[in-house]
Protein backbone atom coordinates (compact mmCIF):
# COMPACT_ATOMS: atom_id res chain seq x y z
CA UNK A 1 0.00 0.00 0.00
CA UNK A 2 1.38 3.42 -0.98
CA UNK A 3 2.20 6.02 1.66
CA UNK A 4 1.11 8.66 -0.85
CA UNK A 5 -2.53 7.67 -0.19
CA UNK A 6 -2.05 8.56 3.49
CA UNK A 7 -0.35 11.91 2.92
CA UNK A 8 -2.36 14.99 3.81
CA UNK A 9 -3.06 17.46 1.02
CA UNK A 10 -2.77 20.89 2.65
CA UNK A 11 -3.40 22.84 -0.58
CA UNK A 12 -6.95 23.77 0.50
CA UNK A 13 -6.29 23.93 4.24
CA UNK A 14 -7.63 27.15 5.81
CA UNK A 15 -5.05 27.20 8.62
CA UNK A 16 -2.02 27.55 6.33
CA UNK A 17 -0.39 30.36 4.40
CA UNK A 18 2.91 30.91 2.61
CA UNK A 19 4.97 30.47 5.79
CA UNK A 20 3.18 28.53 8.54
CA UNK A 21 0.51 25.97 9.33
CA UNK A 22 -1.58 26.07 12.52
CA UNK A 23 -2.77 23.00 14.38
CA UNK A 24 -4.66 22.45 17.61
CA UNK A 25 -2.39 22.56 20.68
CA UNK A 26 -1.78 19.11 22.20
CA UNK A 27 -1.08 18.01 25.78
CA UNK A 28 2.18 16.22 24.94
CA UNK A 29 3.76 19.32 23.38
CA UNK A 30 5.25 20.50 26.68
CA UNK A 31 8.20 18.19 25.95
CA UNK A 32 8.83 19.47 22.42
CA UNK A 33 12.36 20.85 21.83
CA UNK A 34 12.51 24.50 22.85
CA UNK A 35 9.06 24.52 24.43
CA UNK A 36 10.27 24.05 28.01
CA UNK A 37 13.53 25.88 27.26
CA UNK A 38 11.62 29.04 26.31
CA UNK A 39 10.68 29.43 29.99
CA UNK A 40 14.28 30.41 30.68
CA UNK A 41 14.14 33.50 28.45
CA UNK A 42 13.24 35.70 31.44
CA UNK A 43 13.04 39.00 29.57
CA UNK A 44 10.62 37.56 27.01
CA UNK A 45 8.60 35.90 29.78
CA UNK A 46 8.31 39.28 31.52
CA UNK A 47 6.98 40.87 28.35
CA UNK A 48 4.46 38.00 28.03
CA UNK A 49 3.37 37.77 31.67
CA UNK A 50 4.17 41.19 33.16
CA UNK A 51 6.00 39.75 36.14
CA UNK A 52 9.22 38.08 37.19
CA UNK A 53 8.26 34.47 37.80
CA UNK A 54 9.72 32.25 40.45
CA UNK A 55 11.84 29.35 39.10
CA UNK A 56 9.94 26.61 37.28
CA UNK A 57 10.91 22.98 36.83
CA UNK A 58 9.73 20.64 34.12
CA UNK A 59 7.10 19.00 36.36
CA UNK A 60 5.48 22.37 37.08
CA UNK A 61 5.62 23.36 33.41
CA UNK A 62 3.95 20.05 32.45
CA UNK A 63 1.20 20.61 35.03
CA UNK A 64 0.58 24.22 33.95
CA UNK A 65 0.58 23.27 30.26
CA UNK A 66 -1.82 20.34 30.74
CA UNK A 67 -4.19 22.55 32.73
CA UNK A 68 -3.94 25.31 30.11
CA UNK A 69 -4.73 22.99 27.20
CA UNK A 70 -7.44 20.91 28.88
CA UNK A 71 -9.26 23.85 30.49
CA UNK A 72 -9.32 25.87 27.27
CA UNK A 73 -10.72 23.28 24.89
CA UNK A 74 -13.96 25.27 24.73
CA UNK A 75 -13.57 27.22 21.49
CA UNK A 76 -16.27 29.69 22.54
CA UNK A 77 -13.76 31.68 24.60
CA UNK A 78 -10.29 30.38 23.59
CA UNK A 79 -8.65 28.98 20.45
CA UNK A 80 -5.28 27.33 21.17
CA UNK A 81 -2.84 26.61 18.35
CA UNK A 82 0.61 25.25 17.66
CA UNK A 83 2.61 27.02 14.94
CA UNK A 84 4.63 24.87 12.59
CA UNK A 85 6.54 25.50 9.39
CA UNK A 86 5.29 24.03 6.14
CA UNK A 87 7.96 21.34 6.65
CA UNK A 88 6.30 20.32 9.92
CA UNK A 89 8.80 21.89 12.37
CA UNK A 90 7.01 23.15 15.49
CA UNK A 91 8.21 26.70 16.13
CA UNK A 92 5.76 28.08 18.70
CA UNK A 93 2.15 28.57 19.62
CA UNK A 94 -0.54 30.99 20.58
CA UNK A 95 -4.18 31.68 21.06
CA UNK A 96 -7.21 33.81 20.51
CA UNK A 97 -8.37 34.58 24.03
CA UNK A 98 -11.03 36.42 26.02
CA UNK A 99 -13.54 36.05 23.18
CA UNK A 100 -16.56 38.24 23.89
CA UNK A 101 -19.16 37.25 21.27
CA UNK A 102 -21.70 39.83 22.43
CA UNK A 103 -19.37 42.78 21.89
CA UNK A 104 -17.21 41.21 19.16
CA UNK A 105 -14.01 41.67 21.16
CA UNK A 106 -11.02 39.34 21.59
CA UNK A 107 -7.29 39.24 22.29
CA UNK A 108 -4.44 37.62 20.41
CA UNK A 109 -1.24 36.06 21.73
CA UNK A 110 1.53 34.42 19.70
CA UNK A 111 5.07 33.40 20.53
CA UNK A 112 7.83 31.40 18.91
CA UNK A 113 10.78 29.64 20.45
CA UNK A 114 14.06 31.60 20.53
CA UNK A 115 15.78 30.02 17.48
CA UNK A 116 12.82 30.92 15.25
CA UNK A 117 12.24 34.54 16.28
CA UNK A 118 12.58 37.27 13.70
CA UNK A 119 11.61 34.99 10.78
CA UNK A 120 8.03 36.22 10.35
CA UNK A 121 6.33 33.15 11.84
CA UNK A 122 4.37 35.15 14.45
CA UNK A 123 3.09 37.62 11.86
CA UNK A 124 2.09 34.82 9.47
CA UNK A 125 0.25 32.97 12.25
CA UNK A 126 -1.33 36.23 13.39
CA UNK A 127 -2.81 36.86 9.95
CA UNK A 128 -4.38 33.38 9.97
CA UNK A 129 -5.91 33.79 13.43
CA UNK A 130 -7.15 37.31 12.69
CA UNK A 131 -8.72 36.13 9.42
CA UNK A 132 -10.53 33.39 11.34
CA UNK A 133 -11.68 35.72 14.12
CA UNK A 134 -12.89 38.50 11.83
CA UNK A 135 -14.14 36.58 8.80
CA UNK A 136 -15.37 33.28 10.26
CA UNK A 137 -16.35 34.13 13.84
CA UNK A 138 -17.62 37.62 12.88
CA UNK A 139 -15.76 39.22 15.77
CA UNK A 140 -15.14 42.93 15.35
CA UNK A 141 -12.14 44.20 17.32
CA UNK A 142 -8.89 42.70 18.59
CA UNK A 143 -7.49 44.45 21.68
CA UNK A 144 -3.97 43.88 23.03
CA UNK A 145 -1.17 45.60 24.87
CA UNK A 146 2.60 45.46 25.12
CA UNK A 147 5.11 47.08 27.46
CA UNK A 148 7.29 50.01 26.47
CA UNK A 149 10.65 48.77 25.30
CA UNK A 150 9.24 45.46 24.03
CA UNK A 151 10.20 45.66 20.37
CA UNK A 152 10.26 41.88 20.01
CA UNK A 153 8.30 39.88 17.46
CA UNK A 154 5.53 39.43 20.02
CA UNK A 155 5.47 43.01 21.30
CA UNK A 156 5.04 46.49 19.86
CA UNK A 157 6.68 45.59 16.54
CA UNK A 158 4.31 42.64 16.15
CA UNK A 159 1.14 44.69 16.55
CA UNK A 160 2.40 47.46 14.30
CA UNK A 161 3.39 44.97 11.58
CA UNK A 162 -0.18 43.62 11.48
CA UNK A 163 -1.74 47.09 11.20
CA UNK A 164 -2.89 47.56 14.81
CA UNK A 165 -3.55 51.17 15.83
CA UNK A 166 -2.13 52.59 19.04
CA UNK A 167 -5.01 53.43 21.39
CA UNK A 168 -3.05 54.91 24.25
CA UNK A 169 -0.59 54.42 27.07
CA UNK A 170 -1.25 53.47 30.69
CA UNK A 171 1.71 54.84 32.57
CA UNK A 172 3.77 52.88 35.11
CA UNK A 173 1.60 49.73 35.08
CA UNK A 174 4.17 47.12 36.15
CA UNK A 175 7.40 47.17 38.13
CA UNK A 176 10.35 45.12 36.84
CA UNK A 177 14.13 45.32 37.24
CA UNK A 178 14.04 48.49 39.30
CA UNK A 179 11.71 50.58 37.17
CA UNK A 180 8.09 51.01 36.13
CA UNK A 181 7.01 50.04 32.63
CA UNK A 182 4.21 51.66 30.62
CA UNK A 183 1.49 49.54 29.04
CA UNK A 184 0.85 50.45 25.39
CA UNK A 185 -2.63 49.50 24.15
CA UNK A 186 -3.42 48.55 20.56
CA UNK A 187 -6.52 47.54 18.63
CA UNK A 188 -7.44 46.38 15.16
CA UNK A 189 -10.93 46.28 13.66
CA UNK A 190 -12.28 43.86 11.07
CA UNK A 191 -12.45 46.65 8.46
CA UNK A 192 -8.84 47.67 9.10
CA UNK A 193 -7.64 44.08 8.85
CA UNK A 194 -9.56 43.34 5.65
CA UNK A 195 -8.46 46.62 4.03
CA UNK A 196 -4.84 45.58 4.56
CA UNK A 197 -5.20 42.03 3.24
Amino acid sequence: MSNAANEIDYSKYFWQNELVRLKSAQLEEHTEPGHFASLFDSQQRFFNEGEQELPWDEAKWKSVWENYVSSNRDASSWVLVTIETLDGVKVGGGNIHCIDERNGRFGLFLGVDPPYRGMGYEQAAGRLLLDYAFNERRLYICCNFAYDGDDSDSGNKFYQSLGFKKDGVLRARVFHQGRYWDEIHYSLTAEEFNAGK
